[in-house]
C-alpha cells in the first residue's frame, strides 16, 4: 500500500491545498549559530543575531508565510546533456565547494547528530528511494507567474529543448498478480502478451519540475545512482497526478521484479525504521530542529546534506520550513526530513529552492492535528 495514501489517513478534513537559482543566491553557512530567526508583527521572518541590539539586525526578511513556493528554484538546466550539468557541478555558484552535501558513499553516522545510528539507518532508505527525474520539453500550459502572486512561474516560455533534471522520492509501492488487468510499461505496451504480474510505483516531486501531463510524458527517472559508476537503471514512462499546488505524482509501471522487489523492500524498510525516528524525535523536534536531505545536486549522484530548520510558518493549514541544510540545483522535489514532523508513516515535506535571505525553503503542506 502507497505510504502517501497510508499517511492520508491520518488527516483531518482540513483543505486540500496543498526561477532559476540566481548565482549570487547561497545557503546560510551552517556555523553562523549565532543566527536566529523570529517573527515580526507582519507575519514575516527576520534574521537577527544572537545580540538584542537592534544594530544587528540584518536587512533580509524571510517571508515563509507567502503563497509563493520560494523566490529562486533549484532546478539545474542543461542545454547538451549529460556533459554539460557536469561544467555546472564544477562552475557552481552556489555552493561552489559542495562542503556541505556529503556523497553517499561517505556518508556514515558520524555526520548524525549524537551519532544515532536509527536515525542514520532511515536516512540511509531515504536515499535508496531517491531518484533522480530528467524533463525534456517545457509545457506551453506552464503560468507566467504563481497564482495569487506577481512572482516569475519557473520555465515560462523558456527553451523547450533544455534538458531539466531535479530530485524525487519513491513514495509508494504496490504490487499486483492477475487480478483482471496487465503491466502497462513500456515493455509490455509493446508486446503481444503481457505480464500479470507487476508493480505501480509513486514518486513525488514539485509541479515546478514536472509541470502537467505533457511534461510527464517527456520525464524519465534513475534509480540507483549512488556513485558515478552505479547502474544505470531508468524508467521513462510515467504519468501524472496532481497532488496541490507544488506537488505532482509521477506513477509507472514495471514488471522487472528485480527492480520491483528492491523498491517494494525499501519502502518496508523505510518505513519501519521512520516509525521509529518519529516516535523518537517527536517530544524534542522543536529544539533539536534536525533536518536532511538526499537529493541529485547539478543531476549528479546522490549526495545527503545535514543541517537545522529554522522557522515554520503556518498559514491557511498549511506549513513550511526554511532550514540551513544545503542544496544546490538539482535539489528540488527531494525529500526534507524533519524528524518528529510529517506523520507516523511519511515524512510529507519537500525541497522547493531557497529565498533572497540565502535560507532554503520547502513546499507547503498541510500539517497533521493528529499523531497516532
Amino acid at each position: 500500500m502507497s505510504a502517501q495514501k497510508r499517511g492520508a489517513e491520518t488527516k483531518g478534513k482540513g483543505s486540500n491545498k496543498h526561477k532559476r537559482v540566481d548565482s549570487a543566491d547561497c545557503c546560510v553557512d551552517e556555523d553562523k549559530e549565532s543566527l536566529n530567526v523570529i517573527e515580526d508583527d507582519s507575519g514575516k521572518a527576520l534574521v537577527v543575531s544572537s545580540s538584542d541590539d537592534e544594530e544587528d539586525l540584518v536587512s533580509s526578511s524571510i517571508d515563509v508565510g507567502s503563497d509563493e513556493s520560494s523566490d529562486y528554484h533549484d532546478i539545474e538546466e542543461s542545454e547538451s546533456g549529460e556533459a554539460d550539468l557536469h561544467k555546472r557541478f564544477l562552475c557552481c555558484t552556489k555552493n561552489s565547494d559542495h562542503k556541505g552535501l556529503i556523497p553517499l558513499d561517505e556518508f556514515s553516522n558520524n555526520h548524525i547528530p549524537n551519532g544515532d545510528n536509527l536515525l542514520y539507518k532511515c536516512i540511509q532508505t531515504i536515499a535508496d528511494l531517491t531518484v533522480r527525474v530528467d524533463v525534456k520539453i517545457i509545457s506551453s500550459q506552464r503560468p507566467e507567474f504563481w497564482p495569487g502572486s506577481t512572482k516569475s512561474y519557473p520555465f515560462y516560455k523558456s527553451n523547450q529543448s533544455n534538458l531539466r533534471a531535479g530530485s524525487g522520492w519513491v513514495s509508494g509501492v504496490r504490487q499486483f498478480t492477475d487480478d483482471g488487468k496487465k503491466c502497462w510499461c513500456t515493455k509490455c505496451q509493446g508486446s503481444e502478451f503481457s505480464s500479470g504480474a507487476w508493480w505501480e510505483v509513486e514518486v513525488t516531486t514539485t509541479k515546478h519540475l514536472v509541470f502537467d501531463t505533457l511534461e510527464a510524458g517527456n520525464t524519465s527517472l534513475r534509480f540507483f545512482y549512488d556513485k558515478e559508476d552505479s547502474p544505470v537503471v531508468i524508467i521513462d514512462k510515467v504519468i501524472m497526478e496532481n497532488l496541490g499546488k507544488d506537488k505532482c505524482l509521477l506513477k509507472f509501471a514495471t514488471c522487472d521484479s528485480n527492480l520491483g522487489d528492491q523498491l517494494e523492500r525499501s519502502q518496508e524498510k523505510f518505513a519501519s525504521f521512520w516509525f521509529k525516528v518519529y516516535q523518537k524525535y517527536l517530544p524534542a523536534r522543536d529544539e533539536d530542529k534536525f533536518s536532511f536531505i538526499v537529493s541529485h545536486p547539478h543531476g549528479g549522484c546522490k549526495r545527503v546534506s545535514v543541517g537545522h530548520w529554522k522557522e515554520k510558518k503556518n498559514e491557511d493549514e498549511l506549513t513550511r520550513f526554511t532550514y540551513t541544510t544545503c542544496t544546490c540545483p538539482g535539489s528540488s522535489g527531494a525529500l526534507v526530513l524533519f524528524p518528529g514532523y510529517g506523520n507516523r508513516f511519511v515524512p510529507e515535506f519537500f525541497h522547493s529552492g531557497s529565498l533572497k535571505s540565502g535560507f532554503n525553503v520547502s513546499v507547503a503542506e498541510l500539517m497533521y492535528t493528529q499523531f497516532f
